[in-house]
């Protein structure tokens, strides 16, 4: 029987390479034919990425490689988006469809250089278990070279000092950039802040009216929905939702951003990319200067007299000043007095003048019983008390006493 053409041609190749290569050739030779990989997705990302998409069902396949990749586990985009089917499909959760794409607009405050732009916004997180109807307002200030999050707040409210206080906190960490970008909000274009502004050298600018889109804290806000928002619906306590955000601010900045995919130096985390770089850097005395000037102002009345009349917001702040005594036991943020209302001031009362009505004297001394200690040369008998010019001689208190 005629040998099968497959067992011919790998003898007529084995005698082509003895020929040419001699003994070495008729070493074995690693198959060229195609053959299926390995997976690469073990049970233990399996189970991760199962746990990802249960406390973070809006997490797309990018944000599940970013996550992955922060653990230790390197899988590729298309392999964490089939996992992802695989676990919605599993759990029911609802498929997330590619929507439109979008057209690229350039951006009109790129920056070319670190801590040269910030960004700021706020955004409010609607959804939560903390038993009051309002949302919770998050603060964040944005590097818009390294989309790094400098600073950011969860807050109960949005008011300027709330600003302020993310701004300064990520003032004493990074420096004072060359420029800062807002909408239009009231926070970020108070007297206070430009005051500040001014103070360090920092330009102010401002996006376009229903343009949120070249603010770079509105795709960074995006993200945070995708990562934190299920987990924020979650919590029942103010200091659950604290931590939530303070883990979420580390993921972020740690795990690796689609804006530095194309870079080729290794650096595709923000904070990476940030490394550490500073700003125009103002010692601390110089920003706790400017923050008292700015935050506690004192309004006074025209005779320079001030009255409370309301005290809006109040909550306690942080200061540099610690007392030497240790506290006997500690309270939270809602245990705390902050402040003691005090009676309602009572108007005071016009007093009317009568004309020809003059107050008389209760008694009228004389002039030398005024004067303790006078000169008494004239020989007028001084008369009794217990008060003596300094320097009389022991005797003569005597003879007098």
């Amino acid at each position: 029987m005629d040998p099968s053409p497959l067992f011919q041609g790998g003898v007529y190749e084995v005698l082509k390479r003895w020929a040419a290569e001699g003994y070495a050739g008729l070493d074995d030779r690693p198959s060229s034919a195609p053959h299926q990989p390995a997976r690469k997705a073990s049970m233990d990302a399996i189970s991760e990425v199962r746990k990802l998409v249960r406390e973070s069902p809006e997490l797309g396949a990018y944000r599940v490689r970013a996550a992955l990749e922060q653990i230790g586990i390197h899988l590729s985009q298309a392999t964490c988006g089939r996992l992802l089917a695989l676990n919605r499909k599993l759990y029911g959760l609802p498929t997330k469809s590619a929507g439109a794409p979008r057209e690229h607009k350039e951006m009109p405050f790129k920056a070319r250089f670190r801590q040269e732009i910030w960004s700021v916004d706020i955004r409010y997180i609607e959804e939560h278990n903390l038993g009051f109807p309002e949302p919770v307002y998050l603060i964040s200030i944005l590097e818009n070279y390294s989309r790094a999050c400098l600073a950011s707040k969860i807050s109960a409210t949005q008011t300027g000092w709330d600003y302020l206080e993310v701004l300064f906190e990520a003032l004493s960490a990074f420096g004072a950039p060359s420029m800062i970008v807002s909408d239009g909000g009231g926070q970020f274009r108070s007297n206070q802040a430009m005051d500040v502004y001014t103070a360090l050298g920092m330009r102010k600018e401002q996006i376009e009216k229903r343009q949120a889109w070249q603010n770079y804290v509105e795709s960074h806000f995006n993200t945070v929905r995708k990562m934190a928002d299920a987990k924020f619906a979650r919590a029942r306590s103010w200091e659950e939702m604290t931590a939530i955000h303070q883990q979420w601010m580390y993921d972020y900045n740690v795990q690796r951003h689609f804006a530095h995919e194309k870079r080729e130096d290794g650096c595709h985390s923000p904070a990476a990319v940030l490394g550490g770089a500073t700003g125009t850097v103002y010692p601390e005395s110089v920003l706790s200067r400017i923050l008292f000037a700015t935050r506690y102002v004192r309004r006074l009345d025209k005779h320079g007299f001030k009255h409370v009349q309301k005290v809006r917001s109040a909550r306690a702040h942080e200061t540099p000043f610690r007392s030497p005594q240790l506290t006997l036991f500690d309270l939270d943020q809602g245990g705390w007095l902050l402040y003691w209302k005090t009676p309602e001031q009572v108007p005071r009362r016009n007093i009317h003048r009568v004309e020809g009505i003059t107050q008389l004297l209760l008694f009228d001394p004389d002039l030398l019983a005024m004067a303790v200690g006078a000169n008494e040369e004239s020989g007028k008998p001084r008369r009794r008390t217990h008060l003596h010019l300094v320097g009389e001689s022991t005797e003569r208190q005597g003879i007098e006493e």
